[in-house]
């Protein structure tokens, strides 16, 4: 006696997302290659209960939205054709989170309480935050496996804890770098997909007064007409985002009217202006900033004195 063989059908499930976010749409398809899915009658259950209103012939496919992270929807379909044999498949369906930031190895002064931007040539470090939660218990990010790609470099970066990237940008000021982490735990039973594009932004120099008491004026820029008296006035030029260490790694040339004199030794970045017995009038004062880097253009800003 021999007995017949029994072929099932086959029958997979694919989720467009096994790790969403939270509150993210999930699509979840039945797939049978063997048989049109109109000539099957799919039966699905989600979290151990049946469900009818998503069951039927041809329906091989719904939708459902992520709970927190943590959480699990367990799914199960059978697929019955109208002549074959039964196939079953499962899936499960983990929400997760990463938060990617970054910040810019640029210079900005002590005193700026905003965030270093990255310019051209300036190196980026960016940084996954993984919020992984398997049985109730949080995977701490060190014990997690990290994948990054860079434009199209793939696997630039690879291994457990490999979670901050460290990148250069493009001396090209057009250039939009997109950065993506895939990350998962060594099960691999959670698999998360991230990514950031980051932009060079320009650098900035900004005048500012100074005062004998209170040192540079922060709250307010100089950057167009400054009236000033018969008195000594200190300027300070601050540069924001160049790829520099401190502001005195910088040249700076200063110009007042037609007249061109070296930096101070001292404080390059500063200048003292003596409008004593001076005609009363406008005069420009200029500073040329350069970092060396010749794929960089100098930068150039004009403070115009109004001197009465």
């Amino acid at each position: 006696f021999q007995i017949p063989e029994v072929s099932f059908t086959p029958v997979s499930i694919e989720i467009d997302s096994e790790s969403p976010s939270p509150g993210e749409t999930v699509t979840i398809t039945a797939k049978t290659p063997t048989f049109n899915k109109n000539s099957v009658m799919f039966n699905w259950i989600v979290d151990g209960k049946k469900r009818k209103d998503l069951s039927g012939l041809g329906k091989n496919n719904f939708t459902v939205t992520a709970g927190d992270v943590g959480s699990v929807i367990n799914i199960r379909v059978t697929a019955q054709p109208l002549n074959g044999n039964q196939g079953n498949a499962t899936a499960t369906i983990r929400p997760a989170d990463i938060i990617l930031m970054w910040y810019a190895e640029s210079f900005i002064p002590r005193w700026y309480k905003g965030k270093a931007l990255p310019t051209q040539g300036s190196t980026v470090r960016v940084i996954a935050m993984p919020n992984f939660i398997i049985n109730k218990t949080f995977i701490p990010p060190a014990n997690l496996v990290y994948i990054w790609n860079v434009d199209t470099q793939l696997n630039v970066l690879s291994g457990q804890g490999e979670r901050v990237l460290t990148h250069q940008l493009s001396n090209l000021t057009s250039a939009i770098h997109d950065i993506e982490v895939i990350v998962e735990d060594v099960q691999q039973r959670i698999k998360k997909k991230e990514r950031i594009s980051i932009q060079p932004f320009d650098r900035v120099t900004v005048f500012y007064g100074v005062s004998p008491l209170g040192g540079i004026e922060t709250r307010r820029t100089a950057n167009r007409f400054i009236k000033y008296t018969n008195e000594l006035n200190d300027f300070e030029i601050e540069p924001f985002f160049f790829n520099v260490k401190s502001k005195n790694d910088l040249t700076y040339r200063w110009q007042i009217g037609n007249e061109q004199f070296n930096e101070p030794v001292e404080r390059p970045s500063l200048i003292t202006v003596n409008t004593r017995n001076s005609a009363t009038g406008t005069v420009p004062l200029t500073v040329t900033v350069d970092d060396d880097n010749p794929s960089n253009p100098t930068l150039s800003k004009t403070l115009r004195l109004e001197i009465e």
